[in-house]
Parts: structure tokens; sequence; C-alpha cells
């Protein structure tokens, strides 16, 4: 079999495939991506939210099968303890969301469950057969809830999984990220600063695969007392998976996986692992993502388009302004198509 090789540039462009693969490494629709900037691609900061309300770990999905409709569904959970509200962005990704227009989803206090905390957070919307499926952290497990027809969300008695089941994890399971490939789920999860992943035949109760993390930090490369200069981007935490199905040029499937990357100094940035299906994931050596103290991500492609919507500052001056949700494209030299008549400009 031959390797899946990553290496991304860090200028916006990847590495050329090497010998005779399946040509799967990271490309320009994958990342590097750049940072939409608002309005309409002027000077301002590139937020879909701003950091007022403390918005983390978004969850985004299309609204439409159609290439060209850009309109999307944004989750995130925020507030004391944390709900996840939704936003409507009709717009797309060029029309701020307003905070007004947030709309709670899921709480604690609505329908509480016994193994759940006060916070209910880290969503992950996933379109199903039988309705839309929110995935969310709680305690120390992670839940589901499923959407009917009048667009509410219910949530499922049981955990899909819980902490406990594996001697690397350190505490809770968060972060919960699903894909669905025929009639089988797998889930990706952060525990203890390392990705795990579990499977399930429904969707509702997860089996952790294997006893070790699929991704984990990368090792320092030198003392911290020369400032971390050197280090990799993820040599302390890596977390928040989100992940995405591909294929590679020979219609192999492929498994991209993003995930936030921290080093020892804190800075954190989004990087990409794939996987052929069933294989061992490899990262890129460079991160997708660098701008705004990024984390949280979550990915959906449109046409020859690639949006990845992540939390993070909306001001890189400023540490006070994290908590807001932004937005990158890639490949990072497109240009984002005209907001439709009917839509507002930012």
């Amino acid at each position: 079999m031959a390797p899946l090789l990553l290496g991304l540039a860090a200028c916006g462009t990847s590495a050329p495939p090497a010998g005779n693969d399946d040509s799967v490494n990271p490309n320009a629709r994958l990342g590097p991506f750049r940072p939409l900037r608002k309005p309409a691609e002027g000077t301002s900061a590139p937020q879909i939210a701003p950091a007022s309300r403390k918005w983390e770990h978004p969850s985004v999905r299309a609204k439409s099968d159609d290439p060209a409709d850009l309109a999307l569904e944004l989750l995130v959970d925020t507030g004391a303890p944390r709900v996840i509200v939704a936003f409507d962005l009709a717009g797309g990704p060029m029309k701020r969301a307003s905070i007004s227009d947030a709309k709670t989803v899921l709480s604690h206090a609505v329908d509480p469950l016994a193994w759940e905390s006060d916070d209910v957070a880290h969503p992950f919307l996933l379109a199903a057969e039988g309705g839309d499926r929110l995935y969310y952290a709680s305690g120390e497990c992670i839940g589901v809830a499923v959407r009917g027809g009048d667009g509410a969300f219910t949530k499922r008695p049981e955990p899909c999984l819980c902490a406990g089941g594996a001697t690397w994890e350190g505490g809770a399971v968060v972060a919960p990220a699903v894909l669905r490939v025929g009639g089988a789920w797998t889930m990706f999860y952060e525990s203890g600063g390392a990705i795990g992943e579990a499977t399930s035949d429904d969707g509702l109760t997860f089996t952790r695969a294997g006893g070790a993390p699929v991704l984990t930090p990368r090792a320092p490369t030198g003392p911290l007392a020369d400032g971390g200069v050197d280090d990799p981007f993820d040599d302390a935490r890596v977390g928040d998976p989100h992940a995405l199905l591909g294929a590679s040029s020979e219609g192999r499937r492929v498994v991209h996986v993003y995930y936030t990357g921290e080093n020892r100094l804190g800075a954190t940035a989004i990087g990409l692992a794939s996987r052929f299906d069933g294989g061992a994931l490899t990262r890129s050596t460079a991160p997708v993502f660098t701008r705004y103290d990024a984390r949280g991500p979550s990915v959906v492609q449109k046409g020859a388009l690639t949006l990845l919507v992540t939390g993070g500052r909306t001001n890189e001056a400023q540490a006070t302004t994290a908590g807001g949700v932004l937005v990158g494209l890639a490949p990072a030299t497109a240009a984002m198509p005209p907001l439709p008549p009917e839509i507002e400009p930012p």
C-alpha cells in the first residue's frame, strides 16, 4: 500500500505528491486557509460573530446541497452555564451574524439528564436520516439530540460515550466529530489533550476503537527556555477534531481530520491529519490556519471552495477579543462569490 504523505507549505500551496501515491496530499482545497475579511473583503476583522458573548466551539453545516448556495447553519456554545445556540446565515459567511438572531437550541436546564452537568457545549451537527443529529459534551460524557419535524432537538436519554474507558484518557470526553459511511459511524473526540476514536452501528452508542489515541501532541524540539520559537505548533495538546470525508484521485476513501494544535506557550493553530480508510492518521508538517489564535475548527465544502469556521480572536493585537467566530477560505487564492441580491451586505 502506498504511504499517505502530507506536506503543506506555509504560503498556501501544498507539496507535490511523492512517488505513485494516491494523490491525497493536502491540496489547495484542503488548506492552507486565508481569513476572510469583513465587510466584503475589506479591512475589518474576519469575524462571523463578535467576541462579546464568548462564542466557542463552532459547528457549521451547509443548508443546501447546491454548491453555489453558501447559506450556513452555525452552532456555538456560550454563556455561564454553557448552552448551545444557533444562527441562520442565509447570506453565507460574508453576512455577519447578529447577536439578536441567536436561538438557544440545547441546554441542561431544558430536559436535564442525570449524566449531564450544568454546561452543554462542543456542538457537532450532522445530517442524518430520521432527523439531524446534534452531538454535544456535558459532564464527562458525549450525548446526542435528534431534530424533529418542528426543528427542535430532543435529547436521547443515554450518553453515546463516557470517560473512563481507556487508560490514556485524562478525564472527560469532549469535542465529538462524527462521520457516517454506509451503515458505519465513526466518532473522533478529545480527552487528555489527545484525540481518540470510537465506532458505532447506529450512531447512538459508541465503542472505543483500540486502546490508544489516534493523534497525540508532537514531541517538542528544544528547551522552552529558547522561547519555543522552533517548537511544533501542536507539542502540548491536540483536540477539537472535525472529520471530513474525501477521496483520492483513484477513488480510495480518505478521512481528513482538522484539529486544534496548542504549543507549550499556549498559542493555538489549526492542523490537518489524513488517512486512507482504516489506516493511521498522518499529520501535515505545518498548520492550515495560524491567525487569530484559531481553535475549534469546523469545515464545509461547497463546490471548489472549502470554508473553515473557527473560534479565536477578532483582533490579533488584543488578547481580550478571544471568543469570536472567524472564517477562512481555501484555496487561499480564491475569491468569494457575491452575496445574493436579496441579502443585505455585511
